[in-house]
């Protein structure tokens, strides 16, 4: 997935009906991957039930 559809994938998940919940994966969550955590982390209608990242030093903060 390259940014430009992980931008659409992050509209449609704004734009879900309100009775709907949507999750989604989060792979690579250093720098911006992090900004992304805590971004979607904060919607009140989004999962997030698997964070993936090589560097095991940053999936215990973005998890946070």
């Amino acid at each position: 997935m390259n940014r430009r559809e992980f931008a659409f994938a992050a509209t449609a998940a704004s734009l879900a009906a309100k009775s709907d919940t949507v999750n989604i994966c989060l792979m690579g969550v250093g720098g911006r991957g992090k900004t992304l955590a805590k971004w979607f982390g904060e919607l009140p209608d989004v999962r997030i039930p698997i964070i993936c990242d090589v560097d095991e030093n940053v999936v215990g903060p973005a998890m946070k």
